[in-house]
């Protein structure tokens, strides 16, 4: 989730650990072209999320909240299709009557930090409330009712919206005479207070994403452990009290088995959430430790060499949700072929195993 930094030229006499060419044949390959194929993916996977989720009802608890995941992963890796083509060679090739790393900045670039900072909220909260469904079986349905998880997840777009507002409080768009050009230009404009909004926006950034990575952390160990154990939590579920005995053991244990595979779905989300989250949040807590490693700072090539790999990591977060679900959710995969049934030849599935 990168924490958007608008490029500063540097003294050319300053030192960089990464020369310019370099760096700008790495942000091709790893920005434009990897980021833009995983992005479509995400794109499509994410859309096909949405519509199974809302063929498969929204009165479950989980469907909410993954309905909310896919949302937020789906306009995140539109942006970064978007964010890619500024860094293209065409685009730079072209002489543009605005600053395109400008008009990226803040019409691109921090909408997808708005976006990317929703999925790890909703992250944190789904492996949240699995966390509750196997340590809790037999109050969870009280605790987390569909009507909480809408509000949860809308609440989680909101706080994360408010965290992005200052930069537009202390940045706009509009025109200006840019000195290198001796024209004017459509880029940038600054406030005053532009570098004390700024703080306080980057600080409400750091704080936000390592509170949702660390709670997702946690929330991943606690699945595994009680995954792991023999005594399954969910053993106390309760069987249909109106059907007969051999039925009420069938129907228990049935529950039990998909109590435990929703569990390890939603760990795996997790995990892999928490491992492709890591450079970013890395290079958030570098930025606010490191000055040079920040805006204008020496290592500004290193830097957006970093950023573009830390996107590359989350596009793929934000792109492989769909085989997860098709290979772990029953479910999903029978609602996905409701909605696309020329894919069961596809996915190799029989009419008796629909």
């Amino acid at each position: 989730m990168e924490q958007v930094t608008l490029a500063v030229e540097v003294e050319e006499e300053k030192p960089d650990l990464l020369d310019k060419p370099t760096a700008t044949l790495i942000i091709i390959l790893v920005w434009v072209v990897a980021c833009g194929v995983i992005s479509i993916m995400g794109v499509v996977g994410n859309a096909i999320n949405i519509a199974v989720f809302i063929k498969m009802g929204l009165k479950d608890t989980v469907n909410i909240s993954l309905l909310g995941l896919a949302a937020a992963d789906m306009c995140s890796s539109f942006l970064l299709i978007l964010i890619g083509q500024f860094y293209s060679p065409l685009m730079a090739s072209k002489d543009l009557s605005f600053i395109a790393s400008e008009v990226e900045y803040l019409s691109f670039g921090w909408p997808r930090v708005y976006f990317t900072r929703c999925v790890s909220g909703i992250t944190a909260f789904v492996a949240f409330e699995r966390c509750l469904c196997i340590t809790f079986p037999l109050k969870v349905k009280t605790l987390i009712t569909p009507k909480r998880s809408v509000i949860a997840v809308v609440s989680i777009y909101v706080i994360m919206a408010l965290s992005v507002m200052p930069t537009y409080l202390s940045t706009r768009l509009g025109y200006k005479f840019d000195e290198t050009r001796n024209r004017t230009v459509y880029g940038l404009l600054l406030n005053d207070n532009r570098q004390t909004i700024d703080g306080i926006a980057f600080v409400m950034g750091v704080f936000l994403a390592l509170t949702s990575f660390i709670w997702a952390f946690v929330c991943a160990c606690v699945l595994i452990y009680f995954l792991t154990r023999q005594n399954f939590p969910g053993s106390k579920l309760s069987a249909d009290p109106n059907s007969a005995t051999s039925n009420a053991t069938f129907n228990k244990e049935s529950r039990i088995a998909k109590s435990k595979q929703a569990g390890k779905m939603v760990f795996l989300i997790t995990v892999i959430f928490v491992l492709c989250y890591i450079p970013s949040n890395m290079l958030q807590l570098t930025m606010a430790l490191v000055s040079d490693f920040n805006k204008g700072g020496y290592y500004i090539n290193l830097r957006q060499v970093c950023w573009a790999l830390g996107n590359f990591m989350e596009a793929v977060n934000s792109s492989v949700n769909i085989f997860m679900y098709l290979r772990m959710s029953s479910r999903y995969k029978a609602s996905f072929l409701t909605v696309f049934p020329k894919c069961s030849s596809v996915l190799h599935i029989s009419p008796e195993q629909k």
